[in-house]
């Protein structure tokens, strides 16, 4: 699961704390998950640079955090303020005439480099103990200096009601006064509040695209969630926060956090399912009166051209009504499939828009299909195509394998004949995707020592040979063309294991390796056969890499051969390719002719 478009901002006190003032280990854990996952977490808080930095270290924060009660958004990482509203200078006057006025009112003072207090009171040294936070205590208001960010009285000792009602008559108008708690006022700048920063928090740091989800519980919480994407209250907050809440989650003291980051990832994974089956339905809607879609082709170069393959598959195994065809971009050009026309959607994948797909793209258009580009970067095929998926790429391991370009055209499929003709076992296949990722990362430390070990073996071989069939066939593709052969300059044909015994067995004896992806479903039984025959006649450079060792066979089995290409493809990319550029001492990032000649 991807959460790179979500942003996390967390209140503090009776949210993400409990009521005895710690972090439950079932939040600071799903916090973690969420930060692997891509998701931006952070937190609002009243509190000051130095009084949040404790948390600041336990959490690890990545994203700047907002404080203050959104005075201030700081950047840890940094140690800088990206944005601050100071109070005016005028305001020591009226807080002269507060203590006057209450003279057993505690005061305190927050700059960008510590905390200042005039009479502390029992409630303020309890607080600053609690957090293990030094103050300095000044004699007079005079004695602290310029730079407020935040004036907080502490009023346990006196009159509530008299203190409250004289500070609404007198508050001057060029700041604001939050009830933080009990026995806690404090003035900020009239147009502070951690909404304000929220929004602030958009602007200034270029998140425009990104799901904003806030989770608080009190009255200064109050806009951050009315302004959020997502406003989430706990179960302990004032009703008020809740009846602007668009989601009521558990109390602080049941892990609230981390049941709200659950709902999220739940709230993601759907959206991105429904966005991609949104974009078919729209697009099969407005083919309508012209006859229906009737067909789709795939088209693209190189690797992504075999990253269609997990769909072409699907579509070849269960789609009656709708012709499927997968072609590169080159041959697409030269001579396009007579069936493009107005019933036809192409899809045309290119992480940065190579020049081939592009002129596919105008080519297609020109017939009169509907575009749609996958992509990882903005491009001139962005521009011509009709819509446009981003898509993740499989070197980036640590987010959601089943958000490939694989994935998606895989979604795509699915959606297309599930809106068509009607698709049974669609509801598994979204399970099925949701696990792609989690048996990806236990696949990859599995496969870790397995592929230094077959690596080293085979350092200095000359040719590696890759045998895969049915839904691997397009893995083990890439794993020769884009793997072994573009990156390491390594000779690597490629057979399918189903046609292995119709010419190029005859090429087997002891000494030539072969890597063989066994594939869980159909047609495991043409690997299982190749296996027996190597076992006969092949040496000990036989190495066998079984889809259920990957934890294919832990999805459920109306749709798990669907889902080999997504397990194997980062697999092979990112595990045993790479120790194979190790072993051999072969930068996988250089390149012959590609990028540096005319070709």
């Amino acid at each position: 699961m991807d959460l790179g478009k979500t942003i996390f901002i967390s209140d503090m006190d009776e949210t993400l704390f409990d009521d005895d003032k710690q972090i439950s280990a079932k939040n600071r854990e799903a916090i973690v998950d969420y930060q692997k996952k891509g998701g931006l977490f952070t937190v609002a808080t009243g509190r000051s640079i130095i009084g949040f930095r404790p948390y600041q270290d336990m959490l690890n924060i990545q994203a700047p955090v907002i404080l203050y009660n959104g005075s201030c958004i700081y950047d840890y990482q940094k140690e800088k303020i990206v944005w601050v509203r100071w109070l005016p200078q005028e305001i020591k006057i009226y807080i002269q005439k507060l203590v006057d006025e209450f003279p057993k009112l505690g005061m305190q003072v927050m700059t960008e480099t510590g905390i200042y207090s005039y009479h502390p009171t029992p409630v303020f040294k309890a607080y600053l103990k609690r957090e293990s936070i030094n103050y300095t205590e000044v004699k007079s208001i005079d004695e602290m200096p310029d730079g407020w960010i935040k004036a907080e009285m502490t009023t346990d000792l006196v009159d509530q009601k008299q203190f409250d009602k004289f500070l609404t008559l007198t508050v001057p108008k060029n700041v604001r006064c939050l009830a933080t708690g009990t026995y806690s006022r404090e003035i900020v700048g009239a147009d502070v509040s951690k909404g304000d920063a929220v929004i602030r928090y958009r602007e200034l740091l270029d998140h425009s695209e990104k799901t904003i989800c806030c989770i608080g519980d009190h009255n200064n919480d109050y806009e951050m969630i009315k302004v959020a994407d997502v406003g989430i209250a706990v179960e302990n907050a004032l009703e008020k926060i809740k009846n602007v809440a668009d989601w009521i989650v558990t109390d602080n003291n049941h892990d609230a956090v981390a049941v709200a980051i659950k709902e999220l990832e739940q709230l993601e994974k759907e959206k991105n399912e429904m966005e991609i089956r949104e974009l078919i339905e729209k697009v099969i809607k407005d083919m309508e009166s012209d006859g229906g879609l009737k067909s789709v082709v795939w088209v693209a170069a190189g690797g992504s051209h075999d990253g269609h393959y997990a769909a072409q598959y699907f579509m070849d195994r269960e789609s009656t009504a709708v012709r499927s065809q997968q072609i590169t971009s080159s041959e697409f050009v030269y001579a396009a499939p007579k069936c493009v026309g107005k019933n036809t959607i192409v899809v045309l994948t290119s992480m940065r828009g190579t020049k081939e797909t592009i002129e596919a793209a105008k080519i297609a258009k020109q017939l009169g299909a509907v575009t749609i580009s996958q992509y990882v970067d903005e491009s001139e095929l962005t521009e011509v195509c009709d819509y446009n998926v981003q898509y993740g790429s499989i070197w980036e391991d640590d987010k959601d394998q089943s958000k490939t370009n694989a994935g998606n055209a895989l979604r795509m499929a699915m959606a297309i004949v599930d809106i068509v003709e009607g698709y049974d076992n669609y509801a598994d296949a979204m399970d099925a995707f949701t696990k792609v990722q989690p048996a990806y990362v236990k696949a990859r430390e599995y496969c870790r020592p397995l592929a230094e070990k077959w690596a080293e073996q085979m350092k200095d071989e000359k040719c590696i040979t890759v045998l895969a069939s049915g839904p691997a066939y397009g893995s083990g593709h890439i794993f020769s063309t884009c793997n072994i052969l573009e990156m390491l300059q390594i000779q690597s044909p490629t057979f399918n294991s189903c046609d292995f015994f119709h010419g190029p067995f005859e090429i087997t004896d002891k000494n030539k390796p072969f890597f063989l992806l066994v594939a869980d479903g159909r047609t495991r039984k043409a690997d299982e056969r190749a296996i027996t025959f190597m076992s006969k006649y092949a040496g000990d450079k036989v190495y066998i890499l079984d889809a259920k060792e990957l934890g294919l066979n832990n999805l459920k089995d109306s749709v798990a051969e669907y889902f080999n290409h997504l397990l194997f493809t980062p697999i092979l990319n990112n595990v045993y390719m790479k120790a194979l550029s190790k072993a051999t001492g072969i930068d996988y990032t250089t390149r012959r002719y590609m990028w540096k000649v005319e070709y």
